[in-house]
């Protein structure tokens, strides 16, 4: 009975393992000449700068900055670079991210 209770333990914690192995992304959105947060921006993920420029197939769903400049993406996977975009009113601002590693990282981006 314990050998069964320890085969189903291994087997079912294998299964939430990939919960353990993945990245989350927080950007940080400025001012280009203030340097200055900026709050209320659109920011969304891409896997491919065709789908950014194009805002298609989006990797994750839009988020807005807050009045610090930051919005954070979660469950992204790790070892992998994404294309995220900002859109201001009349501008656009597409930077690609480096290579996420497990937990937390970290990008800025600015925009007029």
């Amino acid at each position: 009975m314990v050998l069964i209770f320890t085969i189903f333990f291994s087997m079912s914690s294998c299964e939430d393992e990939d919960d353990f192995f993945q990245a989350d992304l927080k950007v940080y959105v400025s001012g280009t000449l203030s340097s200055n947060p900026r709050s209320g921006l659109r920011v969304t993920v891409y896997t491919t700068e065709n789908d950014a420029e194009n805002e298609v197939n989006e990797y994750t769903s839009t988020q807005i900055t807050d009045d610090d400049g930051f919005v954070f993406f979660q469950n992204l996977e790790h070892n992998v670079r994404y294309w995220v975009r900002v859109n201001s009113v009349l501008i656009k601002n597409i930077k690609r991210s480096g290579t996420l590693r497990v937990g937390l990282n970290e990008m800025s981006m600015s925009i007029l």
